[in-house]
C-alpha cells in the first residue's frame, strides 16, 4: 500500500520519520486425504516472490493417481513446486489402490497405471 508523501513545514529543529513494512503474503493450502501424505501438509504461508516445494508420498498398498495445483491435473508426480508466488493456491493428492496379483492374466481385467503394469504383471 503506497502511502501519501509526508512534508515537514517551517523546520528549525532535527526531526525523524520511520516506516514499518511488513511482507505481502500468500496462502498455500495442501490436502492428501487418506492414502498417504502431502508435505508440508495444512495451509503454508509464503511471502510474495518466494517458492514452496511439496513431497507427495502414497501409503503401501496406495499409487499416487494425480496431483492437482488450483483445480488443474498434473498427473501422478511426486513433488512439486510453486514458484515465483504471487498468488493463494491448493495442492491436492488423489490416490487409489494398488493390488499385487499372484495371477499375471488378472492385469488385463483391472485398470492399473501403466508403469505399474508392466513392473509388476
Amino acid at each position: 500500500m503506497r502511502l501519501p508523501a509526508y512534508t515537514f513545514s517551517n523546520v528549525q529543529a532535527n526531526h525523524t520519520i520511520s516506516a514499518a513494512f511488513t511482507p505481502i503474503t500468500f496462502t498455500l493450502t495442501a490436502s492428501a486425504g487418506t492414502g498417504g501424505s502431502i508435505s508440508p501438509s495444512g495451509t503454508v504461508t509464503v511471502n510474495q516472490g518466494a517458492s514452496q516445494s511439496f513431497t507427495i508420498t502414497p501409503n503401501s498398498g496406495f499409487l499416487v493417481s494425480t496431483v492437482t495445483v488450483d483445480g488443474v491435473n498434473q498427473g501422478a508426480i511426486t513433488t512439486y513446486t510453486f514458484s515465483n508466488v504471487t498468488a493463494n493456491h491448493t495442492i491436492k493428492r488423489h490416490v487409489r489402490t494398488y493390488w499385487q496379483f499372484n495371477d499375471h492374466s488378472q492385469c488385463r481385467h483391472r485398470r492399473i497405471h501403466q508403469s505399474v503394469r508392466q513392473r509388476h504383471c
